[in-house]
């Protein structure tokens, strides 16, 4: 027994020594990558900062200049092939020498030159103020000649004015640079010189964004961060300020760290493993996996499992425990799968409505009082049809039907409360809007459907939607033994309503004014519709304003519906009105233009009588 303890706990030193050894050098790592990250940031704000001050320190005359100086230098381009040729930071003359000495002696360039170095001289002395390195200098200060006389260099090397060449971003001209001198080629780079990106702040700063890089950038001059600062005149981009920080002195100080946390870490060592030895006789690694299987266990991740290889007491509980989750998952499977079934009778949606997760936990006495919509459809002349039928035909005809229109509900954010024979009630929590277009869709649907299903000999499906919006009350009603869940309110008695005058009509979709004026208010393009007049539920002495969707029409119809809709309307009102004549004149010649609308048609008999 005591060797088992001892192997045990060698083995947990020796994991616990591996761990040491992977994680004080990704710490120093880390450490480096994030002292790195901090460098690259405050550089960038610094440059970004610095360059912001520089461009407002620009006068018009001085931006006249820029633009001057480049409109004389765009004359002068470099050829598609060798521009294909060019690496990303390479550079290529484009104005021949002769030129060059031209641009050199324009007063705007000169101009240029003189700003950017003052924006240099400036950056220079900010810098010695910082570091107090002013060193009694003259009241005026040094001037940049004298800085590099005494070696005194900005940790800004580069200040430089560029823009784009010929409208393309990944590609600039330099028009003025702070260390050019006309009569050295060793410093600075002349005008029209040809520079192929590798910057990603130049794209930035030409769309009117300052920014810097992300990350250094290398090259045979040493390490750089740049950044660019966008040059506007008059409300628009003329060009960029760009500057090169020498970020090399910076990033050797973060190496040297590296390098003695390094050494540290290797001297640490010895004592690492010393103390990983001490503390693997206390700790219970393979415990603390039971520990953290039963965690998911509890949070009802029954993939959990517990691999142990050693044989002793600790395996076997982890054998055991194993054995636990199998039984436990395979119940929960079952649950699931239970519960999946009872959802296809009574709706998680339904359920969600009255605040319970789980079918198990509804009672009888279960209720809650909603704002909701109430979509109530109906397949037209189903009795008729269904007597043509054998009692199997019947149901494939039903549920063939059923799923085209279920799915679209669904879509829609929708629910099916309950199927009445051949009738859907649906509700919508939500949006009325919603319920509107889930009955658009579904009469639309009915084309493709009545396509396919007349091949195998079934008569079309028609259906009429009846659609209303108001409070309801959802719950549970019945016994301890035998419970349903149910709607109760005049809005459900209302929405079965307008369905059924749907037939009456002769249209597809009747909705409520309550619903229409809040899908309109939410989308008042969406949905075109006309008024029907107003009907009364049973009991109810107030009646409701009814109109009728025209979305679901053909593009002719729907031309037709809404040409006539105002000679409608206002024939629907005279007829309400009781001026019967003048409402029979007025359908009359709706139906004269339109002989389809069964919706004239109705109101034309109605007056009539």
């Amino acid at each position: 027994m005591k060797s088992l303890l001892f192997s045990f706990r060698f083995r947990l030193w020796a994991g616990a020594t591996l761990i040491n050894g992977i994680l004080i050098p990704a710490i120093i790592f880390f450490s480096y990558m994030r002292n790195r990250e901090i460098l690259i940031e405050s550089m960038a704000s610094r440059l970004v900062d610095s360059g912001r001050i520089s461009v407002l320190s620009f006068t018009v005359k001085e931006k006249n200049a820029f633009i001057n100086i480049s409109r004389k230098l765009s004359g002068y381009r470099i050829s598609d092939e060798k521009i294909s040729k060019m690496q990303p930071g390479e550079f290529s003359p484009s104005v021949p020498e002769k030129k060059l000495k031209e641009i050199y002696g324009d007063p705007d360039f000169e101009l240029l030159i003189k700003r950017l170095r003052r924006i240099k001289l400036q950056v220079l002395r900010l810098e010695k103020e910082k570091d107090l390195m002013i060193d009694r200098e003259p009241a005026g200060g040094y001037t940049l000649d004298q800085y590099k006389e005494k070696n005194i260099k900005s940790s800004i090397s580069y200040i430089y004015l560029a823009v784009p060449y010929e409208d393309r971003p990944d590609i600039v001209r330099y028009v003025a640079d702070a260390d050019f001198e006309a009569d050295s080629s060793d410093e600075g780079n002349p005008p029209g010189n040809i520079y192929k990106t590798k910057q990603n702040s130049f794209l930035s700063a030409l769309e009117g964004i300052p920014a810097s890089e992300s990350s250094f950038i290398s090259d045979s001059w040493g390490l750089w961060l740049t950044a660019a600062v966008p040059i506007r005149h008059e409300g628009r981009v003329i060009g960029l300020l760009g500057m090169d920080y020498d970020a090399t002195g910076d990033t050797n100080k973060i190496k040297d760290l590296l390098f003695t946390s390094l050494i540290l870490g290797a001297a640490f060592l010895p004592f690492s493993l010393i103390l990983t030895y001490l503390l693997a006789s206390w700790l219970a690694n393979p415990i603390k996996k039971i520990s953290e299987a039963a965690g998911k266990v509890r949070k009802r991740d029954f993939s959990a499992e517990v691999s142990l290889k050693q044989k002793d007491e600790i395996g076997q509980l982890g054998d055991t425990f194993n054995q636990m989750v199998v039984s436990i998952r395979n119940y929960s499977t079952e649950l699931e799968d239970l519960n999946q079934a009872y959802y296809k009778f009574v709706p998680k949606e339904f359920l969600d409505q009255l605040g319970i997760d789980s079918i198990a936990h509804i009672s009888l006495g279960h209720e809650v009082k909603k704002d909701m919509t109430v979509l109530f459809s109906d397949i037209r002349s189903f009795t008729t049809i269904s007597e043509s039928m054998k009692p199997e035909e019947n149901f494939q005809f039903l549920n063939s039907y059923l799923n085209t229109a279920a799915p679209i509900i669904r879509k829609y954010e929708g629910f099916i409360d309950k199927y009445i024979g051949d009738a859907i009630m649906a509700l919508f929590p939500h949006d009325p809007g919603k319920a509107i277009q889930t009955g658009i869709d579904m009469i639309h649907s009915l084309i493709a459907h009545n396509e396919i299903t007349s091949k195998e000999g079934w008569p079309p499906v028609r259906v009429g939607v009846g659609i209303h919006t108001g409070s309801l009350m959802m719950g549970t009603i019945g016994e301890e033994k035998r419970l349903q869940t149910t709607v109760i309110a005049d809005a459900v008695n209302l929405a079965a309503r307008l369905e059924s005058l749907t037939k009456k009509l002769g249209v597809h979709i009747i909705v409520s004014r309550n619903t229409l004026d809040t899908a309109v208010g939410n989308q008042p393009d969406k949905f075109y519709s006309r008024f029907l007049g107003s009907v009364r539920v049973k009991g109810k002495t107030k009646g409701v304003e009814i109109y009728e969707i025209l979305n679901c029409h053909d593009v002719s119809t729907l031309e037709q519906r809404l040409n006539s809709k105002p000679e409608f309307e206002h024939a629907v009102k005279l007829l309400m009105s009781g001026k019967l004549s003048d409402a029979e004149r007025l359908f009359e010649n709706i139906i004269k233009t339109d002989p389809s609308d069964k919706a004239a048609e109705f109101m034309l008999k109605r007056s009539r009588k």
